[in-house]
């Protein structure tokens, strides 16, 4: 007796297909390797952190939410930039939402009971609240996780590059007793599997 599969008699569709078990069964591992080396690992990701201009004073807040799946990226959030190099209210250059356009590179490095380590790479459209021009960017979050001791060799936060202009995780020492204080990136970036 043949599976069903809906109205499709899985003998009939493999066979009309010109497929069988056997290839089927070899293509498998190599088409595993391919969905693998393309971001196909599914994962939902959140964060809000705070970047800064590595040439200047301004900085960006950014937030957002997604998920990742099957190779592609959707999600996206608001980000606030702001000139730091007066007392507050500091100057506002610019705010609006962001979405995320299309997966450059997924990779994890571990997981830790729900969350997982590791660095998104996308491609992202800023667009300025009332209008205004559209901007381009490529966004990199970052995600480690101490207690599971993963670290990627990236700060936590985020790394965004419209047109040349870099921002970087802003960084705050920490006090610490006895040694070296310890330093933490403003915010946090999640990653979870479940």
């Amino acid at each position: 007796m043949s599976e069903r599969i809906g109205d499709w008699d899985r003998r009939k569709f493999l066979k009309r297909a010109g497929l069988s078990s056997v290839a089927v069964a070899a293509m498998g591992p190599l088409m595993a390797r391919s969905a693998e080396a393309h971001g196909s690992r599914a994962l939902n990701w959140r964060f809000m952190s705070v970047s800064g201009n590595t040439a200047g004073t301004d900085r960006f807040v950014m937030n957002g939410n997604g998920f990742v799946r099957h190779g592609r990226v959707w999600g996206g959030g608001a980000w606030n930039n702001n000139d730091t190099g007066g007392p507050p209210p500091q100057e506002l250059l610019g705010f609006g939402k962001w979405r995320a356009r299309r997966l450059l590179s997924l990779e994890m490095i571990g997981t830790y009971g729900a969350f997982a380590a590791g660095t998104i790479v996308m491609r992202v459209v800023l667009v300025p609240d009332g209008g205004g021009h559209r901007r381009w960017a490529t966004l990199t979050m970052n995600c480690n996780i101490p207690p599971g001791a993963l670290f990627t060799g990236l700060q936590e936060g985020f790394l965004l590059d419209i047109d040349g202009t870099d921002y970087e995780p802003v960084i705050l020492p920490v006090a610490a007793g006895g040694g070296p204080p310890p330093a933490i990136a403003i915010g946090a970036t999640v990653f979870n599997v479940l």
